[in-house]
């Protein structure tokens, strides 16, 4: 990874001289932690596996459907090495082992193919609110400070000092400093800010309002990941190609199995449980860990609960165990987070949950059936934040 260090340089608005422009200390900079690694338009995005292909981060081999069939074969014969906190139950290995003949070994420089996980790589990238901006955009808004007149010949000589020694690779986070009681202080100052926020705005450049980037400590580790001859590929993918010839529990089948799993027959639990440990998990997540999430205690009443197929499904869905009551509002907020952290958030879940929290809880007290106060399903609304969490399969990196 190429360092890219990003520098933060702060200009006080209420810092003039004698002549009302922008004095010597008005210009201040000090380079922030970490190497650049990308900006984010949002400031709740998550990273997913198109970023990080497109980054150069992971290999695309393994990623479109449209090509999966005809890369399985990269796989045969091959020694593969497998990074921390990965989505891979050893059950999903074996099968790898025995229908590729691969191996797994704990050398990653003789390995053919890496496995890492979206949640080990993103465990290495932090973040920051505020983007910023490629130096040749700074230096845009330095000369039309100057060509405006608004600083002084000290400010001018600090700025001139800090573009010789800040790297033109570098990325520049600006920090304004406003007088919030402008109404009763300095008209001047004021008039400076607009004229400099007037100028942003017209330019083409837009800021990010995330950076992401990866601290110094990460980047050995990071660098094993993408400064290496072998093919790095996802656990997602991986478990895409492993569970390529099973079944895809489809979002409109999710009330039909709902109420197999409601029924009084220990059978029709138990053939639900084989059902959804043997489907193709990542694509049929919508409607497997709603299910399990609020039917939980009824699937334990399942014949088949303990065999070592569906242990395995059990470990992966282990956050989703428990019971989980429908009488208050944790049990869905609760559903929701564990999406989330799973960046497993789409629209049917949203929906879905919605639904379910109306007819459980609201209706009786603001929905339907309440006698004053009513509130229709259609007018519930998620907060901003969870919103832009909704997969979209859109990556932000152009």
């Amino acid at each position: 990874m190429k360092k890219i260090k990003t520098y933060q340089i702060s200009i006080d608005y209420k810092s003039l001289d004698e002549n009302y422009k922008l004095s010597h200390n008005s210009i201040k900079y000090k380079e922030l932690e970490g190497n650049w690694l990308c900006g984010s338009p949002d400031k709740s995005y998550t990273l997913e596996e198109e970023d990080y292909i497109k980054l150069g981060i992971i290999s695309p081999i393994f990623y479109d459907e449209s090509i999966i069939s005809n890369n399985k074969t990269v796989l045969l014969n091959k020694n593969i090495y497998r990074y921390p906190k990965l989505d891979l139950p050893r059950q999903k290995v074996d099968l790898l082992k025995e229908k590729y003949n691969c191996k797994v070994i704990r050398d990653l420089d003789k390995a053919d193919i890496h496995i890492a996980s979206l949640k080990f790589i993103n465990s290495l990238i932090s973040s920051r609110w505020g983007g910023s901006w490629p130096f040749s955009e700074a230096f845009k808004l330095f000369k039309f400070m100057k060509e405006s007149n608004i600083c002084s010949q000290l400010c001018l000589e600090n700025i001139q000092i800090l573009i010789n020694k800040i790297p033109h690779d570098s990325r520049i986070k600006f920090n304004f400093h406003y007088n919030y009681y402008q109404q009763n202080g300095n008209k001047l100052s004021q008039n400076v800010s607009t004229a400099v926020n007037s100028f942003i705005n017209s330019m083409e450049f837009k800021q990010p309002n995330k950076d992401y980037f990866v601290l110094d400590e990460n980047l050995p580790i990071f660098n094993n990941i993408i400064k290496n001859n072998a093919i790095t590929t996802s656990d997602v993918s991986i478990c895409n190609i492993i569970d390529s010839d099973l079944v895809v529990i489809k979002d409109d089948e999710y009330d039909s199995i709902s109420e197999m799993i409601k029924s009084d027959n220990v059978e029709n639990r138990s053939l639900v449980l084989e059902m959804l440990s043997n489907c193709n998990l990542n694509k049929s997540f919508n409607v497997v860990s709603s299910l399990y999430y609020w039917n939980w205690s009824k699937l334990k009443e399942s014949s088949n609960w303990n065999t070592i197929n569906v242990k395995t499904f059990k470990k992966r869905m282990q956050d989703y165990a428990g019971d989980h009551p429908t009488y208050n509002v944790y049990s869905f907020n609760n559903y929701i987070r564990l999406l989330k952290a799973d960046n497993k958030v789409t629209q049917f879940a949203i929906d879905n949950t919605k639904s379910l929290f109306y007819k459980t809880i609201l209706n009786k007290t603001l929905g339907e059936e309440s006698e004053v106060f009513k509130i229709k399903l259609n007018e519930i609304e998620i907060t901003d934040e969870l919103q832009s969490c909704i997969r979209i399969n859109k990556s932000i990196i152009k």
